[in-house]
């Protein structure tokens, strides 16, 4: 099972198609030019979740397979994609979760096109049409009485 996440710092508040349109415009950005200095909270959250789980290329041959890491992380600016694979990758999804949440960050899920956890404020659900119905049920008895006070 291969599985990618996107972990980014969000200052306004976003929908998951937000998101998805920025984990996309991440993971086409290979440009050279583009800043590799991570921000605070990416920094804080990656020495965090190194400790647990060390990079894929700091590990012997041998230890490679318990890893949850498919690759190396693609960190930038304020955002890391993290690739997985093996048997880990439910525990590592989990503790990158809470890692997210402790440093303030938007953790994203590409697959689901969902946006995982988010600081307070952050993530705008998308309104579904049955929470529109009393609104519009509202609106409708205003119109009818409006026109029937007119006569």
């Amino acid at each position: 099972m291969r599985l990618e996440i996107g972990v980014f710092v969000a200052e306004t508040p976003l929908t998951d198609k937000d998101a998805l349109q920025r984990f996309c415009a991440q993971r086409s950005d290979r440009s050279p030019d583009r800043s590799s200095e991570p921000a605070p909270g990416i920094a804080a959250f990656m020495t965090d979740l190194t400790d647990r789980y060390p990079r894929l290329e700091s590990l012997p041959e041998e230890g490679r397979m318990e890893s949850p890491w498919s690759g190396d992380f693609d960190v930038c600016d304020g955002q890391v994609l993290i690739a997985m694979g093996g048997s880990q990758c439910g525990d590592a999804v989990e503790f990158i979760m809470e890692l997210a949440e402790k440093h303030g960050l938007v953790c994203f899920d590409p697959k689901t096109c969902s946006i995982l956890t988010a600081p307070p404020g952050i993530h705008m659900e998308k309104q579904s049409d049955t929470a529109m119905w009393p609104l519009t049920l509202a609106t409708l008895s205003l119109a009818i009485f409006g026109l029937l006070w007119l006569r």
